[in-house]
Parts: structure tokens; sequence; C-alpha cells
């Protein structure tokens, strides 16, 4: 999964709290905020059970890299 959004609302990323889950690794974005100012963001995922390509990590850098200049088209 993949999260694109405006490097200048970006401040870092962490490990997302996982006790009692089972959910194998999670993240959390620090964002800036500003007050009455929104955040555009878009998600992306890709599924190996759906597409074998997506246990390659560079093919999904690739596929998310295509969905980020769509984004960017879009806003």
């Amino acid at each position: 999964m993949g999260l694109i959004l405006p490097s200048e609302n970006y401040i870092e990323y962490k490990e997302a709290p996982n006790e009692e889950s089972e959910i194998i690794q999670c993240r959390k974005a620090h964002l800036k905020a500003s007050y009455r100012k929104e955040i555009h963001y878009y998600v992306t995922a890709g599924c190996e059970l759906s597409n074998s390509n997506f246990t390659d990590l560079e093919y999904f850098f690739e596929y998310a890299e295509t969905e980020m200049n769509h984004f960017l088209i879009q806003c």
C-alpha cells in the first residue's frame, strides 16, 4: 500500500501500534495541517493474490509512480 501526497504536507512516518492485532505491519503518516486548508492525498495498493507481480517491490514502485502521475493530473 502506498500513500501519495504533496511533499509540503509530509513530516514523517512512524510504526503504528499493533498490539492485539492480526495486522503484520502498520505505519502512520504525520502531516502538516493548516486551519481550513485541505490536504489532498491518494492511496494506492496492490494485492499479490490478484497479480503476482506485486511481490516484486520494484514493480510496485513503478505502479505507484504511474498512479501518482494520474493523481497529479487530477489535482
